[in-house]
C-alpha cells in the first residue's frame, strides 16, 4: 500500500473514532423539520391586462378599463327649525289641553282596572271560605238573603208613603159651602158617566176631580158617589154658568173642572181649549170625612 493512501486511512479513522466519541460526550439535540412553501406572489392591480394572459387563459379585463360612474351627489335636505315658543310658531297648551295630558300620564301609570277587579273578586272568594267551616257560611249565606228581603220590603213601603203623601190632603169638598177655587177648565165630550147618568154636549154638566171623588166614595158602586147630583158655580172674565157634577175625570187636578163645550163656550173661546177659571160649591154637601184627610171648606 502506498504510504499517502495509508496516511489518509489512518487520519479517516482517528476522525471518525473522534467525531464518535464527541457525539456520544456531547449528543446533538435533534431539530424538527419545517418545510416552508414558497409564498405567492400577491396579486395587484397592475399584473391584470386584457386579453389572454402568457398560458392562453381567458380573457381578463383591468380594472383601470372599467368605466367609472361620476358620484351622485347627496339629496339636498331643507331642514327648519321645529316649533318653539322662541319664535312663536308653537301654540301653547290650553288649560283643557294640559289637563288631559296630565290625566293621560296619571291613567298610563295607572294599574289596569282588570288586574284591580282581579284582586278585588279573589280577595272576596278567599273571605267567603270561612277556612271550610260550613256553619259560617250558611250563616253568612241567611244573612245576605235577609238583608235582601228586608231592602225589598223598605223599598215597598217608602213607594207607598211617597204614594200616599202625593194624595192632597186639603181638598176642596163641599163641607161648607167651599170657595171659591181657581183651577183649569177644560171641555170633554160626555155620555154615560161615573154618575151613571147619560148625558149631552149641550147641557150643563161637569166632571170633578179622580182626588175628590174617590176621596169621598163610600161603596164599590161609583153611581153612589155623595157629589153625584151636586151643584157648583163657575165664573170668569164677569160670566158665570151653574153645573152639575155627573162624571169622574182621570187626568184633572183637585181643582180643574171639565165640563161640556156648552158650557165652555159660555167662558171662552173652543180654541182655547184650556183656561183659568173660579168656582165654588153651591149645596152644603153632609161628606164622611175619611182617616188622615183634611178638607177646605
Amino acid at each position: 500500500m502506498p504510504r499517502s493512501i495509508s496516511t489518509v486511512s489512518s487520519l479517516t479513522r482517528t476522525v471518525s473514532s473522534t467525531s464518535l466519541k464527541s457525539l456520544h460526550e456531547n449528543p446533538v439535540p435533534l431539530i424538527p423539520l419545517q418545510f416552508r412553501l414558497p409564498k405567492p406572489e400577491p396579486a395587484t392591480i397592475k399584473h391584470i391586462k386584457n386579453g389572454k394572459d402568457s398560458t392562453g387563459g381567458g380573457v381578463q379585463t383591468s380594472i383601470s378599463e372599467i368605466p367609472k360612474r361620476k358620484p351622485v351627489p347627496p339629496p339636498k335636505e331643507s331642514y327648519q327649525d321645529g316649533p318653539s315658543l322662541e319664535n312663536g310658531t308653537c301654540k301653547p297648551l290650553s288649560p283643557f289641553e294640559r289637563f288631559k295630558h296630565s290625566f293621560v300620564q296619571l291613567r298610563a301609570a295607572w294599574p289596569p282596572a282588570a288586574v284591580i277587579n282581579n284582586l278585588k273578586i279573589a280577595n272576596i272568594k278567599e273571605n267567603l271560605r270561612f277556612n271550610g267551616d260550613k256553619k259560617k257560611q250558611r250563616m253568612f249565606l241567611g244573612g245576605v238573603i235577609g238583608a235582601v228581603v228586608l231592602l225589598v220590603l223598605i223599598i215597598g213601603l217608602a213607594a207607598g208613603l211617597s204614594k200616599q203623601n202625593k194624595s192632597p190632603s186639603n181638598l176642596p169638598l163641599p163641607t161648607n159651602h167651599g170657595g171659591p177655587y181657581t183651577g183649569d177648565l177644560t171641555y170633554y165630550e160626555p155620555g154615560l158617566g161615573a154618575c151613571g147618568i147619560d148625558s149631552k154636549s149641550t147641557e150643563a154638566i161637569c166632571a170633578v176631580s179622580h182626588f175628590l171623588y174617590d176621596a169621598v166614595s163610600t161603596s164599590s158602586n161609583p153611581n153612589l158617589n155623595p157629589l153625584c147630583g151636586k151643584k157648583l158655580r163657575l165664573r170668569r172674565g164677569g160670566k158665570s154658568v151653574d153645573v152639575t157634577v155627573v162624571d169622574r175625570c182621570v187626568g184633572c187636578q183637585p181643582t180643574d173642572i171639565d165640563v161640556s163645550i156648552s158650557v165652555f163656550t159660555q167662558l171662552a173661546l173652543e180654541e182655547r181649549g184650556r183656561v183659568d177659571v173660579e168656582w165654588a160649591w153651591l149645596e152644603n154637601t153632609p161628606l164622611r170625612v175619611p182617616t188622615g184627610w183634611s178638607f177646605s171648606g
